[in-house]
């Protein structure tokens, strides 16, 4: 590996861990002396998430890099220098503020929808279900359970 392509990828790493150490660091001295700092959550974590993900793609890809260096014309060469590209990419990106307007909001949609289940049961169903658990004494055959049961599904949990 030349002095220059080894000076270049040096440079690469060092200018990702400075950009990520210079606000963070600040941040850190002024957690360790309990002094005020900003720290939004729903910007930092994902940050440092997509950080740490291109770092670990950065220095994976470059041990392949170095060893198939002298030949440059294969495979493992050229996808590991797209996957060190990339990784760069992914570190830098999380500065922009389409970061914060588009990609933030995107990721919360994405995780909100799972959580909502949708399920859905007709009266002939929960009351089959209703009359099954008392069968097998799993419940308590009580009519306020049963008007629970039935609340929490046609309702919602939060609403019985």
């Amino acid at each position: 590996m030349s002095v220059l392509s080894e000076l270049l990828f040096f440079a690469c790493f060092i200018y990702v861990y400075m950009r990520l150490l210079y606000p963070y660091g600040i941040i850190l001295v002024r957690f360790v002396f309990t002094e005020p700092f900003k720290w939004n959550k729903y910007i930092e974590k994902p940050r440092l998430f997509f950080h740490g993900l291109g770092l670990m793609l950065m220095h994976f890809s470059f041990s392949t890099i170095y060893q198939y260096w002298q030949t440059p014309q294969t495979f493992y060469f050229i996808s590991s220098l797209l996957v060190f590209i990339l990784g760069m990419v992914l570190t830098q990106i999380t500065w922009s503020r389409k970061f914060k307007r588009i990609v933030i909001p995107k990721i919360k949609e994405k995780l909100k929808s799972t959580k909502n289940f949708n399920i859905s049961i007709t009266e002939l169903q929960l009351a089959r279900l209703y009359d099954n658990l008392v069968r097998y004494d799993m419940v308590l055959n009580r009519q306020n359970f049963k008007r629970g049961l039935y609340s929490m599904f046609f309702n919602g949990l939060g609403r019985t």
